[in-house]
Formats: C-alpha cells, structure tokens, sequence
C-alpha cells in the first residue's frame, strides 16, 4: 500500500525549504486554461488519450487511501478526490476551445490501449508510430494554425 501511494498520483510529496510540493497534475492535469490566462496566442495541447476518453470517478478505496497518507491535508484530498471530475470537464473545455480555433490539439486518433508501465516493447512500437501518423496527419492544419 505504501509504494502504491508512493507512485499516485505521480510522485512522492517533496519538501523544500518547510514547504511540501506535489505533481503539478493535482491541481490541473493538462494547463491550457493557464497559457491562455498567461495571453498566449497560440497554445498546441499535446493528449495521450484520444477524443471522448473519460476518467473514472475516484473509488471509495482510493479516497480511504489519500485520507490515510494525507489526512494532514485535507484541501490536498479533496483535490485528488475530485482530479478525475476536474479532467473530465477539461477535457470537454479542450474540445470546445479547439472548435473554436483558440488552441491546436493533437490527441491520439485510437483508444490507447498501453498501460502506465507498459513493457510489451510491440505495444509501445506500434503506439509510437500511431503518433507519428498522427502528428503526419495533422501537419498541414497545424502549421496554417501556427501561421495564422
């Protein structure tokens, strides 16, 4: 249980100078909302999952969990606990903003179907090239978005 905590959500809480620093994820897993507060005028959005994937809600186990190893932060917890609720909704904020020509986005065009630690060396191939098709398939729309 420990090192399952260890690892999720992306590394172990660090200290620096009496301050405790997490991933960046749990506030916001991908920050186009912030590049965009920031006035950049062209933001391209890198997704490792493909239009329409949702992230399931945080089970009543892993919610025990973060309140074992975080009880210290509850505003932390409540953050983890609602990170695949706030994911979600970015995601459908994503696919607005792309419609609407604010931002470029490049996601995969299939499910992806490789674990977090994948070691099928075939697997990561074949998903490798499926992003560079990708990135093949969409090279002239964004370089017009780049140019415009």
């Amino acid at each position: 249980m420990i090192i399952y905590l260890e690892i999720y959500p992306k590394s172990a809480m660090v200290e620096i100078e009496k301050e405790h620093y997490l991933d960046g994820a749990v506030t916001t897993s991908i920050p186009v909302l912030w590049a965009l507060e920031q006035g950049y005028q062209k933001v391209i959005v890198v997704l490792t999952r493909n239009e329409g994937y949702k992230k399931k809600m945080t089970s009543s186990k892993m919610k025990k969990l973060y309140q074992l190893a975080y009880h210290k932060y509850p505003e932390l917890i409540q953050k983890l606990n609602t990170m695949p609720e706030r994911y979600n909704d970015l995601q459908e904020k994503i696919k607005q903003l792309e419609t609407e020509k604010k931002i470029f986005v490049i996601r995969p065009q299939k499910e992806v179907k490789v674990a977090r630690l994948e070691k099928d060396t075939e697997k990561l191939q074949n998903l490798y090239q499926e992003g560079i098709d990708d990135v093949n398939r969409l090279m002239k729309d964004l370089t017009e978005y780049i140019e415009s």
